[in-house]
């Protein structure tokens, strides 16, 4: 199994509802865990990044912190749906307004930019056993969960940079330093 990149077509499609949890599902599921291990940086991967046009994610955001990482950090989401926030229970103080984040992704290699998201999601979902959840994530997690959603939609965190007026970055080696550094994209 390896990690699709842009521009590939299966990155901008709607992925399709997982019908059966089998073995084979299991099988994804552990392949998707290697994939996301080995890219040293990622803490979510969608099916599609993977070829599959399935509604499936994985998500694992002690991973960024890989030497006292948990036995098992990934958390599995079969075909999660959103769930709505009450009126009433929708964030209105400052310090819970949706926030703007620098984020990547794994199939735009060093590219990054700001991307404002909600604060708290609420999703409901299947794990690997087929049993049914229904968690709110908040902080990072939140953040993790609403970009691998929009990957299941076929959306990249990119769009939403150009939408909310933001800038793009690249991640280049300077030439003097030798060291990693950030040149803005021209649109």
């Amino acid at each position: 199994m390896k990690l699709v990149l842009t521009p590939s077509k299966i990155l901008t499609e709607k992925a399709k509802p997982v019908t059966k949890i089998d073995n084979r599902i299991r099988k994804i599921i552990s392949e998707m865990k290697d994939v996301l291990n080995k890219s040293q940086i990622g803490v979510g991967l969608a099916a599609s990044q993977v070829g599959l046009p399935l509604r499936l994610f994985i998500a694992a955001p002690t991973l960024i912190k890989r030497a006292n990482r948990p036995v098992n950090p990934y958390k599995i989401f079969i075909n999660p749906q959103l769930v709505p926030i009450p009126e009433n229970q929708q964030l209105t103080t400052n310090n819970r307004l949706p926030k703007t984040t620098l984020e990547g992704c794994l199939s735009i290699p060093n590219v990054w930019g700001r991307v404002m998201r909600s604060p708290r999601v609420t999703l409901s979902y299947l794990d690997e056993t087929g049993a049914s959840h229904t968690d709110t994530f908040t902080g990072f997690m939140a953040i993790i969960v609403q970009h691998e959603m929009d990957h299941l939609a076929g959306t990249l965190f990119t769009q939403h940079v150009i939408s909310q007026k933001e800038k793009l970055y690249k991640q280049v080696k300077d030439e003097e330093t030798g060291k990693m550094v950030m040149e803005e994209i021209e649109l």
